[in-house]
């Protein structure tokens, strides 16, 4: 699982979503499973950090947005060295790409209802 999220992060920094007939996120969540109402984030989370069918059809819903905010603090910086995705170091446009996609990480929070999960998603 943790192979397919790290070409998730790859497919999303190197621009392969043109490969996917230009689907984003958003329309790749409508082809994923749902939380259902026992959500621990919201749907615009789960919309942001949906990974590309043949990646969420292995996971939950919950799975991946904890995949995301698991590698947020590792992605999502000045600070790289610990960032396992392939192309960080071999393509120049890497941080602006994910750039992107971080953004979107940053909305997750856990709902009211759960606070096992860290709110705090900053990578401090």
């Amino acid at each position: 699982m943790q192979k397919l999220f790290l070409l998730f992060l790859s497919a999303i920094a190197t621009g392969a979503e043109a490969s996917w007939g230009e689907k984003s996120n958003e329309d790749w969540y409508k082809d994923c499973p749902q939380a259902g109402e026992n959500a621990k984030y919201s749907e615009e989370c789960y919309k942001a950090t949906c990974p590309p069918p043949f990646v969420c059809d292995k996971m939950t819903p919950d799975e991946w947005v904890e995949k995301a905010l698991e590698s947020y603090p590792r992605c999502c910086g000045d600070d790289l060295t610990e960032c396992k995705c392939p192309v960080k170091d071999v393509w120049p446009p890497f941080k602006a790409k994910i750039g992107d996609y971080c953004a979107k990480v940053e909305i997750c929070e856990p709902s009211a209802t759960d606070k096992s999960v860290p709110s705090s998603t900053s990578g401090d």
